[in-house]
């Protein structure tokens, strides 16, 4: 399995928590993914051809972190190998997919933001001061599994990932898809 780097400008630059499985994992525990910090609002894409599968709106507005801990996030399902399944997390909240919609390599499935638990020099940042610049805590949760034997097995998606791999998306049609999700969400109609 070969991935294309989550958005177009990622280097390794950008990683700010590489992926540690419990063999690996040091004191504080395991991490089951990579963080890659960009900017607010950059534009995430399918890191193979995908089935989106699910869509996390994340419910709680307090400032406990129970509910919070991932925030906004898509559960992405590989066509070339079923089995294996995509997360993104700590996205804003509006998409510009919706369950059920395959999207190629390189495509928009959403974009970077800080919503769940994030943390900037060791601290929750606080709700109130996330949707104001800088955008404390803005960054991307990556991570992939594959169903085994009915178990999550986590693997390092960073080390799967293909720098070289061009991604190339339509701004304008991203942007529509995006103002039409809002539209329904506004209405109810969250999809």
């Amino acid at each position: 399995m070969i991935l294309t780097k989550p958005y177009k400008s990622a280097n390794r630059g950008d990683v700010s928590q590489v992926f540690m499985n419990k063999s690996n994992a040091y004191a504080s525990g395991y991490h089951d993914g990579t963080d890659w910090c960009s900017s607010y609002g950059t534009f995430l894409v399918a890191p193979e051809d995908v089935l989106i599968e699910r869509l996390y709106y994340g419910e709680f507005l307090d400032q406990s972190t129970e509910g919070l801990r991932r925030g906004h996030g898509l559960v992405m399902k590989s066509l070339e190998t079923p089995n294996v399944y995509h997360l993104y997390w700590h996205c804003l909240p509006i998409f510009p997919v919706k369950v059920g919609d395959v999207v190629n390599r390189g495509k928009v499935v959403g974009q970077m933001g800080n919503t769940g638990y994030v943390m900037r020099g060791g601290v929750v940042v606080p709700l109130e001061l996330r949707n104001i610049p800088p955008y404390q805590g803005t960054h991307l949760h990556q991570g992939g599994y594959e169903m085994v034997n009915g178990e999550k097995v986590f693997f390092d998606t960073l080390a799967v990932t293909d720098f070289s791999l061009p991604v190339n998306y339509d701004v304008i049609t991203t942007m529509k898809s995006i103002l039409q999700n809002m539209s329904n969400v506004l209405k109810g109609q969250k999809k």
